[in-house]
């Protein structure tokens, strides 16, 4: 894999500044702590894909005092595909934070606590910790603003000052005062974060990285499983003809179910419709019509008799009136 002109195929060489800067050999570990270089690559849109630290010899390298980077190494190990991308270079110092979390988040998340896990800073945490941040001694106290608080996503932010808190959880913690507010996704006990000084200027740069030798098959999708057996199996698959599937059942299978039956759904005869015509059928529904048809007709019929006799009775009462008078 390569990049495109007009860089050159192999290896980009990194100017930081207007200056000359000379590079030696293991210039790195001549830093205090010692640096890093960190590559971030993001899509030519801005969104974040990967990133890690930069092997020496491998993803760069000094050569007559000056620093040349191979990104194409990179970007061909961890199987990028062909497209646009944007690389940004992080010249690094990093003090000691692996036992460090965010504790306390204020609400407008320019201000954070960090505390030990279970413990408190110790002295000797806190003078390394001041001189890093002061890149001095840590006997002075002026703060260099040129430290960063260094979350995921190849995000830094810069941080404006810091505090020790001796008084607040009877523990000594240390509060950091960020100049833009922190991201949305990063959340209290959160430990993904080192406290980061640059030694060089941060330095980006967009290319276009084409694959002539098709290595990359879905660019960083799911890699290979490896994990199933790739010996083929034999099948033994055995074809059978209508002789000899039927060659144990009777000539007249039919009659042989009907003799041997013994599930009583198979005794119903369904020539008759009482056999088979339950619930809802027309013939059921057609007996309640004449039954309740019947049974109304003589209710009418008791009813008409009752007020034919009530009519009866009213008139030989008016006679009996009648008459008395």
């Amino acid at each position: 894999m390569e990049i495109l002109q007009p860089y050159n195929n192999t290896t980009l060489q990194l100017i930081s500044s207007e200056d000359s800067i000379s590079f030696q050999p293991g210039f790195l570990l001549g830093q205090n702590p010692p640096g890093v270089i960190k590559l971030s690559v993001f899509s030519d849109i801005g969104f974040y894909l990967d990133g890690e630290d930069l092997q020496n010899t491998v993803d760069f390298y000094v050569k007559n005092e000056e620093l040349f980077i191979k990104p194409n190494e990179y970007l061909d190990r961890n199987g990028f595909a062909e497209a646009n991308y944007n690389l940004q270079y992080d010249f690094l110092t990093r003090s000691n934070t692996d036992n460090f979390h965010i504790s306390e988040i204020s609400p407008s998340r320019k201000e954070i606590r960090l505390s030990v896990v279970g413990s408190t800073i110790s002295d000797s945490l806190e003078t390394s910790l001041k001189r890093d941040l002061n890149e001095t001694s840590a006997d002075d106290a002026t703060y260099q603003f040129n430290s960063f608080l260094e979350i995921s996503q190849g995000r830094l932010i810069p941080i404006n000052s810091y505090a020790f808190d001796y008084v607040t959880g009877d523990k000594t913690t240390l509060i950091l005062k960020l100049n833009e507010p922190l991201p949305s996704d990063i959340s209290n006990l959160t430990k993904n974060f080192n406290i980061s000084n640059k030694f060089l200027s941060s330095q980006a740069e967009t290319i276009f990285f084409i694959d002539r030798e098709g290595l990359a098959l879905s660019g960083l999708g799911l890699t290979i499983d490896e994990g199933y057996s790739t010996t083929p199996t034999a099948i033994d698959d055995s074809y059978s003809n209508y002789n000899s599937i039927t060659s144990s059942a009777s000539e007249n299978l039919v009659e042989e179910i009907t003799r041997q039956q013994k599930d009583l759904n198979l005794n119903i005869d369904y020539e008759k419709f009482d056999n088979h015509v339950f619930f809802g059928s027309a013939k059921s529904k057609l007996q309640g019509f004449k039954n309740k048809a019947i049974k109304l007709e003589g209710l009418y019929s008791q009813i008409s008799s009752s007020l034919a006799y009530s009519s009866s009775l009213k008139v030989i009462e008016k006679r009996k009136i009648y008459l008395n008078k």
